[in-house]
This record gives C-alpha cells, structure tokens and sequence, in this order.
C-alpha cells in the first residue's frame, strides 16, 4: 500500500531520472505537512530577513538545523553525507529552493545575515504564533545558563573557574524568556560568562512585552538568582503576578525563622521533575507513588522584604532531616493560591531548565562558533526558530508525543523506512511495516484536524494579517 504525502507539502526538486528511492526519515513529511498547513512555511519565506552578502534563506538553514537535531549528528561532515544518502532529507533541506546549504558551511551561512535583521524576523515569527494561539504569552519563566566556547571568544568576557570540571573557562552567559505553557522560547540576550543574574530580569520582560504586547505577560517564574526588593516593586507596578525562591541569610529568611512551629502544616509535594502521567494506568501509579511521599511542613507569612515597598507572602517549607527552612516568595494572593498551590505553581519553572536540557544535549546550543559575536547570536536565534517549530509540531500530533522528547519522537514519529515512489507531482511513499503505516495515518489525522481547528478561527493564509 502506498500512501500520499500530504497535499500540502512541497518540494521544489526530485531526480527525475529516479523512479524510487528509500528513505530512513518518512516521518520527515509530517513536518512540512503541519508548518506548511498552519502557514507557517510561508510566513517564514515572506520575511525580508537581509543578509550582508549571498546566502541561503532563513528557512533553508531553519530546515538545515532541524534535520542536524532529528538525525543526531553533530559531526557536520557525517550530517552532509547523511543528507547526501537520504533524498527525502536532501528534500527538507532544499524546500522550494534550487539546492542545499553546504552543510559544512553552515556557520558561515548563518554568520551573514545581521543580527539586527535578524531579531525582527524572529519577532515577527513570535507575533504570527500569537495570532495563531500558539503561544500563550501570559506565563513565562527567566532563567540563564552559560555557554563555554572554545578559542578566544570577543564583548570583553573573563575566565570564570568551573567547579565541576576544576578549570578555567571562556564563554557567554545566555538569559532566556520562556512560555512553559506552548514550549516557546520568547527571547534571550547574550553577556560575558560572569556577568551576574539580577540585573537582566526586568530587560527580558520588557523584550517579552514588546514582542507579544505589553498586557500580555500576566505571571512569570524565576530563581533565586534573579531575586530583587527593587524587581518585586516594578512587577506589581505593571500588574505581573511573581514566584520566586527566597534566599538564605536576608530579612525574609530571618522573619521566616520567627514562625511558630503550631503554624505548620503537613502535606506532600510533587517534584518539580516529576513527570506528569497522561494515560488512566500512568495516572493510577503515580497514585501509588505520591501516597508513599513524605510529608513536609509548611507555613506562610507576610514580610517585609528589603528594596521591596510593600509586603510580600513568604512560603516556608520545613522537611524532615534538614535543618535550613526552604523559602518561596510572591504577590500572588492567598485567595487564589494557598501556600501549596504557590509551591505547585513554581512547578511550572521546571520546563525552562529542560529547554536547557534539550538544547544543549540535542540541539548543541553549548558547540557556538568561536570568535566573532555576530556569529554567535545569529547562530542562537537560527537554533531558537528551529526549536520553535519543533514544538509547534509536536502540538499537532497524537495526544501521546505532544510533550515527548526528542529521543522518543526521533525513534517513534520521524524515523520510518520507507520507499518513495516519484511521479510527476512528487512522490508517494510505500510503508513495509502495517506499524510504521499505521502510526504514519495516525499523525497525518492528528494533524490534520490540528489545522483545521486552527483555519475555523482565522484565515491562517492571509500573512497580511501579521501585526506590524
């Protein structure tokens, strides 16, 4: 049995000389099917993203990074023969276009376009998800990591002593603005390796704020890092409900202490990690688990919090066997949450650090070019518009792979042998295995319904539409 490809997709070439190939990525073509079907594809093509000389456009090398994420291949040398061998991915990587970015070029492809240029597009693609409500921009979480780069790295950065592996390193610090509910990264900016948290939360909400409008943003999530008297002020000022963690040793700490142990409650808490179960089985045995927790205590109060104009709700978390008092603050107020729902809430911060996660391990967000830093923030926001419509199609699938990770949906959804059949139109693609068919027409009717529940609220076509 043969099954079309989506009438959606398009490739721009296939040997005509070929009546077949095979190909280990059918799954491939769900994509396209789905970016192309939320018009997504075509937004991206109608950006005018400049570029300081000749170079590929910005979907190719999207398209290019994808396909070096799903393939797993860092090396880029192995990626090019991969996509050499593969026409489907020779294909995906060419989309409407007369050839493929050389792949071990790809730096220098990504290194001539402006940054400034650059960061509007991504606005722009941020701006027609919202229109589309694929991003929910009114909760968002800020967290930073460091990137080490190899070789002399530019912006005045210094050495900072890595205490895991016990030596010096060179590098950026990377903050980030994330939406953990759709799994969108908002925006980031990029620092010297030692340059401190604090000061860059504000700077992130306000380019979170421009970017999605300025009555968006209603609630976000951040470490202790990030922790301000003077930040506190400026999130109610401009109506944004806050959860943060408190910070030993402060005047918040020393109040929480003052708390009599008769105000302590016993209840259990999930973990932050801890994986949330969709199936009635997976939900019954968490069931089990969470009855086997031990319980903590806790308690809350209102403090006075320096630099801070007004009090805040302190949560204090006491756990058996641990003589330090775990410290959670916000202005969110007891009649919407208790203190277990704030707790609960901080919850949500969890998905920032597996964006991190992600991107580093998969995404190779931790391998940036060396030297130059136009290099560098052009390869990030490629990476991040790769990332993003990953995670927009993982939302038009099955119910079971809209929060998978890369590795399942590598091996579950993409990875398909397949042999295509090429016809004047394009191809149809012939499944071996009635699994790999079957899980194939699944995704297709998952997707489809996807856009057409996306076409009944708006003419997603009309790229006019686009906020200005």
């Amino acid at each position: 049995m043969r099954i079309r490809t989506g009438t959606r997709t398009k490739f721009a070439r296939y040997s005509q000389r070929k009546k077949r190939a095979s190909t280990h990525w059918a799954g491939m073509t769900l994509i396209l099917d789905a970016l192309y079907g939320l018009g997504i594809i075509n937004m991206i093509e109608s950006i005018p993203a400049k570029k300081k000389i000749r170079g590929y456009p910005m979907l190719q090398i999207s398209l290019t990074l994808i396909v070096k994420m799903i393939t797993g291949l860092e090396d880029l040398h192995e990626l090019e023969n991969e996509v050499e061998e593969d026409p489907l991915l020779a294909m995906f990587c060419t989309i409407e276009s007369d050839d493929t970015p050389s792949i071990p070029t790809l730096s220098r492809d990504v290194e001539r376009y402006s940054v400034t240029e650059l960061r509007e597009s991504y606005k722009l693609i941020l701006q027609w998800l919202e229109e589309l409500k694929l991003i929910d921009g009114s909760v968002a979480s800020v967290d930073s990591s460091k990137l080490y780069a190899e070789g002399k790295v530019q912006e005045g950065t210094t050495e900072v002593y890595d205490s895991l592996k016990k030596e010096k390193k060179k590098g950026y610090k990377i903050f980030v603005i994330y939406d953990p509910v759709c799994g969108i990264l908002i925006d980031f900016t990029l620092f010297p390796i030692n340059k401190g948290d604090s000061p860059n939360l504000i700077p992130l909400l306000e380019r979170a704020r421009d970017i999605l409008g300025k009555s968006t943003l209603k609630k976000v999530y951040f470490d202790r890092g990030f922790y301000d008297g003077k930040h506190f002020d400026w999130l109610k000022k401009n109506h944004i409900q806050f959860v943060c963690r408190g910070k030993q040793g402060t005047k918040v700490a020393d109040q929480v202490s003052e708390i009599p142990a008769e105000e302590y409650v016993e209840e259990k808490l999930a973990s932050p990690k801890e994986y949330q179960p969709k199936t009635e089985r997976g939900k019954s045995a968490k069931e089990k688990r969470d009855a086997m927790k031990e319980p903590v205590e806790i308690a809350e109060r209102m403090v006075d919090v320096s630099n801070c104009e007004e009090k805040l709700r302190a949560i204090a978390v006491k756990e058996k066997g641990k003589k330090s008092i775990e410290i959670w603050l916000t202005n969110i107020p007891a009649s919407i949450h208790s203190a277990k729902g704030i707790i609960d809430e901080y919850r949500n911060r969890w998905s920032v650090e597996v964006f991190f996660k992600e991107e580093k391990s998969y995404w190779y967000l931790n391998k940036l070019p060396g030297r130059k830093i136009n290099a560098v923030k052009c390869t990030i926001y490629f990476n991040f518009i790769a990332y993003n419509l990953i995670s927009i199609f993982k939302k038009t699938l099955s119910e079971k792979y809209q929060n998978v990770g890369i590795k399942v949906l590598r091996r579950e959804v993409l990875r398909k042998n397949a042999i295509m059949h090429f016809n004047e139109g394009g191809f149809e693609l012939e499944f071996n295995a009635k699994k790999a068919k079957a899980g194939y027409h699944e995704q297709i009717a998952s997707i489809n319904s996807f856009v057409e529940k996306m076409r009944e609220k708006r003419d997603i076509l009309d790229v006019a539409s686009l906020p200005k």
